[in-house]
Formats: structure tokens, C-alpha cells, sequence
């Protein structure tokens, strides 16, 4: 994968870019080691840090307006849209059947949207933040989107985790505290950050 010196992009673009992202909260974007440019698929990938100072797993607990369990039913890509800086935002949308709901409402289903910004012809898919596949066992610390009411991210990497065959948490930036402290606690130990 290139990287991010490799796509070109001008210290406009990268504050474009910054500006777009900063729903999640991206702060920081850095360069990762790739294959040469010849050979590098449509695809960049670029490192990120969240606005959260290095948020504990009760911290990500305490603001989670939904945190659920459960398994990613369909997974749809949406058409781009350009933002006012004119990066154009391609959308992952994720169904996922909840299995138990932690705190926030109840419900069969939720939506959770991933974005993934395009440059000069590029989607970038940010570190910390894969695709979601049909399948996924997951659980998932939740806010809900400003811009798109009634469907959901993140709140950070870390309060993404997938669950293996034995219902092993992984965080998807298990680098970070709260990440590590959420995959430590595993599915048990996350009901009891909710009284």
C-alpha cells in the first residue's frame, strides 16, 4: 500500500482531509511504509489519532450512547458524497442484529456507518478502522451521527472489538488504553461498566 507521501497530497488536501474526518475525530494522519508506486492498489492507508486523550474503557462507557453485542448481518457501500471542501466520502453502512443491548435503547438492529474519503482517485482507509464483514461477531461502544440521524460509529477504534470462537475481544486499535483495557475485560467484564 502507498503511502500517504506516495498519494500526492498537497498540505491542502491533508487539512481537506483532517477537516472531513473530524466527525470521528481524527487528529493526525502519518506516513506508513509501502510498495513502490508502481504497484500500489487503489487503496492508501493512513494512521490516526482520535480527539479522546487516550479515553479509558469506562470513559468510552460513560459517553456510549448505544454499546451493543452482536453480528454483522449486511454490510453495503454507499454512493460518495462531496463535502464542502470538495473531498468526496465513500460510506460503508454495517447492519448489525444486536444480541444484547449494554446501555442505550433497545432494538433488534443497528446501523453503523464507516466512512472512507477519496483523494485524487483513492479511497484511504484509515488504520484502526477495517471493514466490516458479514459474519463479525461484535461489540460495539456507539454515538450517534450528527449527520446521518438514527445510524451510528465508533466512538473511537478502540470501542470496536470482534469476537473470535471463543468470544476472545479484539479491539480493532488495541494500542490504545481503552482498547487494550476493553479487550482485557473481554465480553463479561464490558456488562459490568454499566451499572
Amino acid at each position: 500500500m502507498p503511502t500517504l507521501s506516495q498519494t500526492g497530497l498537497s498540505g491542502r488536501a491533508l487539512l481537506a482531509l483532517l477537516a472531513a474526518l473530524s466527525a470521528p475525530g481524527i487528529l493526525l494522519l502519518t506516513d506508513r511504509p509501502g510498495p513502490a508506486p508502481d504497484t500500489a492498489p487503489a487503496v492508501a492507508v493512513a494512521d490516526a489519532s482520535y480527539a479522546d486523550e487516550q479515553p479509558t474503557a469506562r470513559a468510552l462507557a460513560q459517553h456510549a450512547d448505544l454499546a451493543v453485542l452482536g453480528r454483522v448481518i449486511d454490510v453495503t457501500s454507499t454512493p460518495p458524497r462531496t463535502a464542502p471542501d470538495g473531498l468526496r466520502i465513500h460510506g460503508q453502512l454495517a447492519t448489525v442484529e444486536v444480541r444484547e443491548t449494554f446501555t442505550g435503547p433497545q432494538r433488534q438492529t443497528v446501523t453503523v456507518r464507516r466512512d472512507i474519503p477519496e483523494l485524487d482517485g483513492r479511497q484511504l482507509s484509515v488504520a484502526g478502522e477495517p471493514p466490516y464483514e458479514i459474519g463479525q461477531q461484535v461489540l460495539l461502544l456507539l454515538t450517534e451521527r450528527s449527520d446521518y440521524p438514527g445510524i451510528y460509529r465508533p466512538l473511537s477504534p478502540s470501542a470496536r472489538l470482534t469476537l473470535d470462537r471463543q468470544q476472545r475481544a479484539r479491539s480493532a486499535d488495541a494500542t490504545a488504553p481503552a482498547g487494550r483495557q476493553l479487550q482485557q475485560l473481554g465480553v463479561r467484564g464490558i456488562r459490568e461498566l454499566w451499572p
